[in-house]
């Protein structure tokens, strides 16, 4: 009982020794180089062995990083049709996602990460999820951060629980302690692909333009390159240059499109779509907002379509959106509880009735720090 309770993750079912080196290849490639070149790797892991469940649950966080939400479900769902295959303590990883990726449960998500860390305490894993892929979405960031610390006792080694934990911190405003946990990293040579965006973070609240732009710079030619792109265009935005943000914008889709990022390329546009809306600029947000939700059924380019056409004043274009949202994502927290409140809100506010959208807005109350 002892040895089975103290069986890492890493140690993964499969009967291929081949699968399994492209698999722990995958996760190396994940945490230090990016996602990109991780889905090679466990793409080729499902091809020997196309019963790896756990390899499919890492494919949809991969797939997630890069802004493939409808991808990562996919994945989500094949693992979660094969977890009777997998071992116990996978069972919990597999369940975990599923209902990250694909219900979109956070409640069920953060019940699989408590049960498995009461059968596991010594894992660092559950730990690493609910700091970077649950909290963040409720915004609870002070229970993202502890959760984050505990991972990183668990598993100094491993850079992920310190990416999230920055990020969880940058949320808080807890700049130095961010840039302390960077530092610790760092001393411990490691590397990871969140890195870059989490320091322009850091140095837009510092008001730091150089430092912003040379992490825009260095992150040139790599998976991060778009994102990185997408945070110079609402920037430009933040500070009323539109036409510097239309052009990062732009910028951002052309990247995201080069490195086969679909979707990712879609939510710039729809993004974009918000922006020019929020500017008072109608025609400009209804021709991107129509745009994007023609080219992607993704939920969060749904919702940002969605959103734009309602600070348009097109209604009749929101309301589809928004009737697919509850129709596809009953159980979705962020759907349910963030994304359809705000949406009923603005719509009411454009009947100008305000008490109906302050009534409305109040389900949003618990989460509206989500990120």
């Amino acid at each position: 009982m002892v040895q089975r309770f103290d069986t890492p993750l890493e140690q993964a079912t499969t009967p291929s020794l081949e699968a399994l080196k492209a698999f722990s290849s995958g996760i190396t490639y994940h945490t230090e180089q990016g996602d990109i070149a991780a889905i090679t790797f466990l793409k080729h892991a499902v091809e020997i062995d196309p019963n790896f469940a756990l390899a499919y649950a890492w494919l949809q966080i991969a797939y997630t990083d890069i802004g493939e939400p409808s991808i990562a479900a996919q994945y989500a769902q094949k693992a979660y049709d094969l977890r009777d295959r997998a071992s116990e303590p996978e069972k919990y990883f597999i369940i975990s996602r599923f209902h990250k990726a694909v219900t979109g449960n956070m409640d069920k998500a953060e019940q699989a990460c408590q049960l498995w860390m009461q059968a596991y305490p010594r894992v660092a894993m559950p730990h690493i999820h609910l700091a970077g892929s649950i909290y963040p979405i409720t915004g609870e960031y002070e229970k993202g951060i502890q959760e984050g610390k505990e991972a990183i006792r668990l598993s100094p080694d491993f850079s992920p629980p310190y990416a999230f934990t920055m990020s969880d911190s940058i949320a808080l405003n807890r700049i130095n302690e961010a840039k302390a946990l960077y530092e610790q990293a760092m001393k411990r040579e490691l590397k990871n692909p969140f890195f870059p965006g989490l320091l322009y973070q850091i140095a837009f609240l510092e008001h730091d333009e150089a430092a912003m732009a040379r992490q825009v710079a260095d992150s040139a030619g790599t998976e991060r390159e778009d994102t990185l792109l997408a945070n110079e265009a609402d920037t430009a935005a933040f500070f009323g240059r539109l036409t510097q943000a239309r052009e990062f914008s732009r910028q951002a889709v052309s990247s995201a499109q080069r490195a086969n990022k679909k979707e990712a390329a879609t939510t710039h546009q729809a993004i974009s779509a918000v922006r020019e809306a929020l500017f008072g600029n109608a025609d400009e947000a209804r021709q991107k907002a129509t745009s994007a939700s023609q080219e992607s059924t993704g939920i969060d380019v749904r919702y940002a379509s969605a959103l734009a056409f309602a600070y348009a004043n097109e209604d009749k274009w929101a309301r589809p959106l928004m009737a697919d949202l509850d129709k596809t994502f009953p159980e979705a927290t962020i759907v349910q509880f963030n994304y359809l409140p705000t949406l009923r809100a603005k719509l009411a506010l454009n009947r100008k009735n305000a008490s109906e959208a302050i009534e409305l807005l109040r389900a949003a109350t618990p989460y509206e720090l989500g990120y």
